[in-house]
């Protein structure tokens, strides 16, 4: 937003565009895997790259235009949780699933800190002032089945 106001574009042009980059979702009339595709490239930031470089190498003042509304629609969707589409349905993305909590959470990789809560474990038979170390549990990945020990420094 900042350098769309430093080229002296008004600042209300990025809220009047800014639905027009999701006609890219007309793909998905003809099927899911049209419609992910048509879809990944008006999400991509290689557009707006493209023309940002563009503007660099010309004197057009458009192309900046163009390229920072769709940059900064782009932006708002991800920050919305709306991810570039996998080719089977509109709501798996490379964020995760949209909508509700999923249904099927991954089964590998890491485990964000705001979704965690750790909680302090005694190892067995020992209290937990003992001066052993002491197991930390996350208490997500229990509920899910999964375990991570570590210790308490």
């Amino acid at each position: 937003m900042v350098a769309f106001i430093q080229l002296d574009f008004a600042w209300w042009w990025l809220f009047a565009v800014f639905l027009l980059w999701d006609l890219s979702m007309v793909g998905y009339i003809a099927s899911p895997r049209v419609g992910a595709i048509s879809y990944n490239v008006g999400h991509s930031y290689l557009g707006p790259a493209a023309l940002l470089a563009l503007t660099w190498a010309g004197d057009a003042r458009w192309p900046a235009f163009v390229a920072l509304t769709w940059a900064f629609h782009i932006a708002v969707d991800r920050l919305l949780g709306y991810g570039l589409k996998f080719t089977d349905r509109f709501t798996h993305t490379h964020l995760g699933e949209m909508g509700s909590v999923s249904k099927h959470p991954p089964e590998h990789g890491p485990i964000h800190a705001a979704s965690t809560t750790a909680v302090r474990r005694s190892p067995v038979g020992r209290s937990s002032s003992g001066a052993s170390p002491s197991a930390w549990v996350s208490t997500s990945a229990a509920r899910r089945g999964r375990v991570m020990v570590g210790r308490h420094r």
